[in-house]
């Protein structure tokens, strides 16, 4: 995304680009640690154990989300040019 400024040399910009982890289960390895919570879940016999060895679901969430927004000023023309560049950058990634 940050090459639009260069092939639009005519537009403002501002990009917001933000990759962030989507929950604070710990994932060993794959998260800080001082960033994550530690979930157990209490079996019949008393152990505990973390949830995110034991669960399915939560081992296919993904870890981290992308969010970019991008602004910029033009008039509706070349908007849509940026926004079908945009969206063409983004299926390479």
């Amino acid at each position: 995304m940050r090459q639009l400024p260069k092939e639009f040399p005519d537009v403002s910009f501002h990009l917001d680009d933000s990759p962030v982890s989507i929950y604070k289960l710990s994932i060993p390895g794959e998260q800080d640690e001082p960033q994550v919570q530690n979930l157990y879940i209490k079996e019949r016999n008393g152990k505990l154990t973390l949830l995110s060895h034991e669960s399915a679901i939560i081992s296919k969430i993904p870890k981290k989300v992308r969010t970019v927004r991008i602004f910029a000023d033009g008039h509706e023309g070349i908007l849509n040019q940026v926004r079908e560049h945009a969206r063409t950058i983004e299926r390479t990634m």
